[in-house]
Parts: C-alpha cells; structure tokens; sequence
C-alpha cells in the first residue's frame, strides 16, 4: 500500500475516560494513519500515561457556536411538550409533570449539544474512513451514527464495559473526608435513595432521643422544602422565634444529616414532614400517560423535530433512553403530588418557600400550591453567578421563569440581573440573604499562616462552553500554578472541593505532586475554613462573597477568557487575574503587600453595599416578607 492510499484511509478513534484500556490501546497502536480525540477532560491523563498523541478541537466552535448551542439546548427544554394532545395527557392533578423534568433535561442535553455540534466540526475536518467509538447501551454515545451517512465513514464499535451518563442526576458524587484527604464514591440514584433512607432512619432516632422539642405553636404553618439546617440556620431560627408554625419536608439531604444539623435541630421548633417519591415505578396514573406517550412519539413526527440541533435530529438514539428518564422521574413526581397533596389536606399551610423552583419536586410543589392558592416564595439563598466575555449573551436558564409569587433577592445586582431576564418586577422582594447573616456577625481574626483554596464546580450544566477540553485544561494549569506558588511559602494550605459535583481534574494526584501537605476537604464547614484562613484563594464561586463578608483578602483566578460578570475588580474587592503567568506575582501581592490588602478592604465594603441589602437584618425582612404574604397580624412595616 502506498503512501497516498494509507493517506486515504483515516482512523478515528473518539474516547472516554471508560475506554482507554489494553484491547483499546493495542487497537490504536496497530491501525495506520489514526487521529484520537479525548470527548472528555478525564480522557487526556490516561491518554498521557499511555503515552498516546491526542488531538483536541475545540477552537472549531467559536463563541456565538456555542450561544446558539445553548439558546437550542434551553428551547427544547422548555418546548419539548407543548403540543396540545401532550399537554393534556401529562396534566395530573392541575400539575404538568412535563415541566418538572424542564431543569434537568436541559442541564442533561448542553453535553448532547455540545457533542453533536464538536463532532460535526471534527468530521469535517477530518473526514475519517473509520471512526472507533464504544457505542454503549447510552444514546450519548450513539451520536456518531447521525454523521456516518453523510460523512461516509463506518463505526467501529470498540465495546467498553462502562456507560458515560446522560442525565445529570443518574449517579451522585459522595465525598468523605479522612486524614486531610478526600475519597469520592459514585452511586446510582436508586441506591443513593436506599443509602439515604436508613441513614435518615438514624439520625431521626439520635434526634427524638436528644431533642425536647417543644409545642408546636397555633401561628400559620409555613412548609419549607429543601432546606439545609446548617447553611439556612440563621432564617430557621428567626422563623422558630416567630409566630410561625415551621414545616421541614427534606426530598434529597436528610433534614438531620450530621451532628451539626443535629444540634441546630435541637435548637429550633418544627414539624419533620416526610414526603415520599422513591416508590418503583407502579404509579396507576404513570402506566397511562407512559402509553399514550409512547404511542403519540412513534405516530407523530413531533419529537423527531424538537429534538434537533443544527437542523441535526438526534430523536431517534435519544428517544428509548429518554423514554426510561421520563418513567423513573414521572413515576417521582407522581407519588410526590400524591404525598403532598394529602399533607396540605391535613395542615392549613399559608405559605410554600423553597430553594430554587426550577427543580424537579421544588417545580413539582410550587405548581400545586399555587393552584389551592397557597401562597410561595422562592427563597435562593447561593449567589448567582453568570459569565460576560463580550463574546455571547449568557443566559441563566432558571431565571427565565419565576414560578413562585415571590423571590426573595439580595441587592442590586442581583435585580440588574433578573431585570435583564425579563422577570416581573412585581415578584422582586428586596430582602438581603440571611444565609450570610451570621457571617456579618462572626469575629473572623484569622491566621496569618493559613491559606484556603476553595474550588468551584464547572458550570456545565448552565452553559456548554464548560465542555471545552481546552477551558477545563486552563482550570487545571492554573489550579497547578497556585499550588507551585504556594510551594515556596512556608503556609499552611487546605484544598476545599466543591460539595455537590466531581472535581472534574484530579486534585488529589495534581496535589500529591506539588503540594503533598496540603489538606484536602470536601465535607468541612466553609465557613469555619474561611474564618481561619488570612486569604482565600478561588475561582468564580460563591465563596467569593463569603470571603468578602468576613473580611478575607481574596484571590480570584479566572479560567475564562474575558471573564468582567460580577462586577468585584470594578469595586477593587479582590485581586484577579486570567493569566496564569501572573499568578505567582499576585499571590505575592495579596499576602505580602500591605498597600494592596488596604485597598481590598475598602473595595470589599464598597462591593458589599451593592451586591447586598440588610446584611445582618435580612432574616428580618424575610419574616416581613411571610407575614405580608401569609397575611400575619403581626405586619409591622
């Protein structure tokens, strides 16, 4: 065979972190003329160990790509079911329980977008003969079929033995701290809720054998869903001292979780409501709407084509898995309503707040009470924290519709930031955070050898740009840099991860290599780290104004290109940079240059006074808030 034949005859090999193995490896070491693509971050170590070139393409898609990537992603989300006939077969109890999957389809397809349009730019660039893939029982991995006709190429099925997710919450991430190191295990979402069911079994019985509660009180009863007794216990306690009856129904953490829930429950009045939605999927109403749905997609060419990015319908290898998403969630909404509803037939409840409204049981929840006129309030109480390169318009997809009556918002910029989302204004209550009203309060001194890292989770499932290989390879390069600065210094440094998602890079090897005394958390209280540490060091995350309120010096770096969001180098309240060239001169400046440090700190006051209303009274203005809403005698403004 000559040289211009081998030319003609291109491999290409599309990998997972699940497919580097042995037959893999000896496969690409034996075909001539290959190209390997990583699709995800985690793919590029192994690749690396193996010593395998890869290649990465990720400056095909330019900014606006992925905009309008993202602007698909979230109008499927939010039209997938408006069809006259679907409306009404998954109307249940004043409920469209379509709309309660809304949150977690769209996060789900942003990777489905993104991969659809990067293969479409790779295999016009490349123009393989063969492309390998491990078409796994997941449909995101069947996305290459789309392309093979018109690309001309045959699939070559390399048959790993794991499947890469598709929808975000199919497994969680469980981290446990030991020995200054983190050990994270996946569960799949069946076993999670089996775990969960008899760890809340424990800590119920350490409560009602420590506890003496006392009465409940004769005031409103108010139902809140999701709250977490360690990052609201400042609301909770303001609410026990009220008139208020307090209700806590808990769907994903257990109300009492561990000792420090504990402890904060003993403290408070309330109501442990249990809410069931973990049953198997036997609902009588879901075999119904199941059929009528299946029937209706393979009758009707509609799901064919909502289902399309770039005027590529990826229906029909999503259809059958998004068939099973649909019957494991319905099937949870189904006995949620059921549940609930039989609660506010027993109780007088005024008033619904949760956490967020664009979640599956929150939407769930607020629909219902809003159709029996009970009252709601979308309480957030985590920043919210959108991107601004110049280069796209970043749309926050929660923030699109507000389903609550109410939403309790901080300050200023988070107004200019709903305003922008086109929310009624007549839903913005101004109120403050009372999640951060115990840091106003703290005494933070601090010490000056200790140095905290927090790390953020990427926010792909806001917008595709975090499925770029290449930002996630500047995330971690800078994250490396941090530590070799810090290397030189004689400090104390403890690693905080991201509680709720995968770390995306491996911290602890990066950690091992550069940094071996670090400690490394995931489940320790961030703000007791804070307040031990003399500077916090992070990128974009909500520590960032943690920080700023317990008056820490705080070094933000900026993985994103361009990145002017949130506005606290325009008050000069941290020192920043994107450069990871410049990291090493920065960390200098914030620990060492006291001409700098002072200027934070009158940057921190000046950034505060806009992000923030009522600092240490919002709890206050939220009791307000519920008795105007509840129409509490005890209205006082």
């Amino acid at each position: 065979m000559n040289n211009t034949e081998i030319m003609k005859n291109k491999s290409l090999f599309l990998l997972t972190e699940n497919d580097v193995n042995s037959k893999t490896i000896k496969k690409i070491k034996i075909t001539k003329n290959f190209i390997v693509v990583p699709l995800t971050f985690k793919t590029i170590e192994l690749l690396e160990e193996q010593k395998i070139k890869f290649e990465l393409f990720d400056e095909l898609l330019s900014p606006k790509e992925y905009e309008s990537i993202d602007n698909q992603v979230y109008e499927i989300g939010r039209t997938w079911d408006e069809h006259d006939y679907l409306k009404q077969i998954f109307e249940y109890n004043g409920v469209n329980i379509a709309k309660t999957i809304e949150g977690e389809l769209t996060s789900s397809l942003l990777k489905f977008g993104h991969r659809i349009c990067i293969l479409e730019k790779i295999f016009s660039a490349i123009k393989p003969n063969v492309v390998y893939v491990s078409e796994t029982t997941k449909s995101i991995s069947k996305i290459p079929r789309l392309f093979s006709k018109n690309y001309e190429f045959e699939i070559e099925n390399l048959g790993s033995k794991s499947d890469e997710t598709n929808f975000r919450v199919d497994d969680y991430m469980i981290g446990f701290d030991i020995k200054g190191k983190t050990v994270e295990i996946t569960l799949s979402r069946k076993n999670f809720n089996r775990i969960k069911k008899y760890y809340e079994l424990l800590w119920k019985c350490c409560y009602k054998f420590s506890s003496k509660q006392n009465k409940q009180k004769t005031g409103s009863e108010i139902l809140l869903l999701d709250f977490n007794l360690v990052t609201n216990e400042s609301t909770l306690n303001n609410l026990s001292n009220s008139e208020f009856d307090i209700l806590l129904a808990n769907t994903r953490r257990p109300v009492i979780w561990n000792y420090e829930s504990l402890k904060i429950a003993k403290k408070i009045n309330f109501q442990n409501i249990q809410l069931n939605f973990n049953k198997d999927n036997n609902h009588p109403k879901l075999l119904e709407i199941l059929k009528k749905f299946e029937d209706f997609s393979k009758e009707n060419s509609f799901f064919f084509e909502k289902f399309m990015i770039n005027n590529i319908s990826f229906w029909d290898v999503f259809k059958n898995d998004f068939i099973k998403f649909c019957k494991e969630r319905f099937g949870e909404s189904l006995s949620f309503i059921d549940s609930l509803n039989k609660v506010l037939d027993k109780k007088n409840i005024k008033l619904l707040i949760t956490l967020n409204d664009a979640q599956q049981l929150e939407r769930a929840a607020t629909i219902l009470c809003k159709n029996r006129n009970i009252q709601t309030l979308f309480l957030r109480n985590t920043d919210i924290n959108i991107f601004k390169d110049g280069k796209r318009d970043w749309e926050m997809f929660a923030l699109n519709k507000i389903y609550s009556d109410k939403f309790a918002i901080y300050g200023k910029l988070t107004k200019k930031l709903c305003l922008e989302h086109k929310i009624d204004s007549e839903k913005l209550v101004m109120t403050g955070n009372p999640r951060y009203e115990e840091l106003f309060r703290r005494e933070t001194k601090g010490d000056k050898n200790n140095i905290l890292i927090t790390l953020s989770g990427i926010a792909s499932t806001a917008w595709t740009t975090f499925y770029s290989i290449s930002l996630v390879l500047k995330y971690e390069k800078m994250f490396r840099q941090v530590l070799k600065s810090l290397a030189k210094l004689d400090k104390k440094v403890t690693i905080k991860i991201h509680p709720n998602q995968d770390s995306i890079i491996n911290v602890q090897k990066i950690t091992n290599e550069i940094l071996p005394n670090a400690t490394i958390l995931k489940n320790a209280n961030t703000y007791d780290l804070i307040s031990q540490s003399d500077v916090v060091i992070t990128p974009p995350s909500s520590v960032i104004t943690e920080a700023l309120i317990m008056n820490k010096p705080v070094f933000l770096f900026k993985f994103l290109e361009n990145d002017s969001g949130i506005p606290y180098e325009k008050y000069n309240a941290v020192v920043a940079t994107e450069d990871e060239n410049m990291i090493d001169f920065k960390i200098n400046q914030i620990l060492f240059d006291q001409g700098i440090r002072n200027k934070l700190e009158t940057g921190r006051k000046e950034f505060l006074k806009y992000a923030l209303e009522y600092r240490e009274d919002s709890s206050e203005q939220v009791i307000k808030l519920i008795r105007k809403m509840t129409g509490s005698k005890k209205v006082n403004f």
